[in-house]
């Protein structure tokens, strides 16, 4: 199907089916994505191939017009649980943007799957900073897993394997963005990052100002 085409599908689908309810806990078995559906962008590496871990979870990297059409469900849990000024907000997605970074090579979406079905993604920007050339940097843009897969090691290994497959491709150094109004209500994320080797660098400010 051609890229156009996608799109269009993709904004139907925002359209109309964000709304529809995502079943939490353990996905019921199914049939799996066929391997031809799925990209490996940053690299080869066993372990964001194969990994797995409670449920049946399994961690790959894949291209965004490959996923698009399971995102916008997924994309409203997301920003119901997270975003700020929903009232005056409202979640809008620039899909025809989306697929132009991930032609540019500039997105790169690590997946997690429970018996095929998406549960959670890590998007990542990769560019060579406008201050230093020379260096390969990344930052996220989104991640999110479902809350019935945040127990145990499932959101450890997803942030794992992106840092991994992203060195891979030759990035230096890299940001994940973590909402402080989040970590206030529950403390997860920061901690996790740090536990990693992350540290906090910079505060952003924001104002509603519409």
């Amino acid at each position: 199907m051609r890229d156009e085409e996608k799109r269009h599908e993709v904004q139907r689908d925002a359209a109309q089916g964000a709304e529809e309810s995502v079943p939490s806990g353990p996905v019921p078995e199914g049939p799996r994505r066929g391997d031809q559906q799925r990209g490996n962008p940053v690299g080869h590496s066993p372990d964001a191939q194969d990994a797995r871990a409670a449920h049946g979870l399994t961690y790959q990297w894949e291209r965004f017009s490959g996923i698009a059409r399971e995102l916008p469900p997924l994309f409203k849990r997301h920003w119901r649980e997270i975003a700020l000024n929903q009232d005056r907000v409202h979640l809008d997605p620039n899909w025809d943007q989306y697929y132009a970074l991930d032609l540019a090579g500039t997105l790169r979406c690590l997946t997690v799957r429970s018996n095929g079905v998406l549960v959670g993604y890590v998007f990542m920007f990769v560019f060579p900073h406008l201050h230093y050339a020379s260096t390969l940097w990344a930052a996220s843009d989104i991640f999110w897993l479902d809350p019935a897969y945040r127990q145990g090691l499932a959101g450890f290994r997803m942030l794992r394997l992106t840092e991994k497959g992203l060195k891979e491709l030759g990035v230096r150094v890299l940001h994940f963005n973590a909402k402080l109004h989040f970590e206030a209500s529950r403390g997860t994320i920061g901690k996790l990052l740090e536990r990693m080797g992350y540290k906090p660098v910079e505060t952003v400010y924001s104002k509603f100002i519409g």
